[in-house]
């Protein structure tokens, strides 16, 4: 019992300045809960000796009632056979069997108490050592979280806002010149796709009849 108390308060006390530790960021987080494992294992160690050594027990106690039942059965055939003598021997003997069955009866309880003690202690490790764990998880967490920030920062703190507003101003500049061109060549496409309009003040029908004619008559003197 002392020692599997001993062991709860090491593994409590483990908790505690793991909890400290990790908090402060001056821990890592797995091998303490390892370590945690370690201690439960033996613990669970402990309680299955105190078991065994229970059964222990309760098999030597059978072993003195079956004795002592015998050494029973033994008198009555010597009491039978008239051998006074051996049988007030075998009573002796009897009496021994039946002194050692009480004290194992005993001890078999105040062992089945102990037992129970060890498993009441054995779950409180159990269920301390579960929060740990959620805590761990936590923990662990947070750090990811903090070491993500702290990147991001890092990369922000190293980027250039003034090459940043420069690049954006030239690539305005660029959006603008663009535009300006695209309006230039529409522009251009627009003005030729416009008809040639015809002033028909200026035309005049006897011009455009003689010009016709030369055209034919030279034509014709061609050929």
């Amino acid at each position: 019992m002392k020692k599997l108390r001993q062991l709860s308060e090491q593994i409590m006390e483990n908790i505690n300045q793991f909890i400290a530790d990790a908090e402060n960021d001056d821990s890592p987080l797995e091998n303490p809960v390892e370590n945690m494992k370690t201690q439960i294992q033996a613990a669970k160690g402990i309680v299955a000796t105190a078991i065994a050594n229970e059964q222990k027990l309760k098999r030597t106690y059978r072993e003195a009632i079956d004795a002592a039942n015998r050494c029973e059965n033994r008198i009555i055939t010597l009491l039978q056979n008239n051998n006074d003598q051996e049988a007030n021997e075998i009573r002796i003997q009897k009496k021994k069997y039946q002194e050692l069955a009480h004290d194992l009866e005993q001890r078999i309880h105040a062992q089945e108490t102990f037992i129970e003690e060890l498993k009441v202690d054995l779950t409180e490790i159990y269920e301390q050592f579960r929060i740990t764990s959620s805590r761990v998880d936590s923990l662990f967490h947070q750090q990811k979280q903090a070491e993500t920030r702290a990147e991001f920062h890092r990369i922000l703190a190293e980027f250039d806002l003034i090459d940043a507003n420069t690049t954006l101003q030239q690539a305005q500049q660029k959006l603008e010149q663009s535009e300006v061109e695209v309006k230039r060549r529409e522009d251009i496409k627009r003005k030729e796709e416009i008809p040639v309009e015809t002033n028909d003040e200026d035309f005049n029908i006897d011009e455009a009849l003689a010009d016709l004619k030369k055209d034919i008559l030279g034509s014709s003197q061609n050929d």
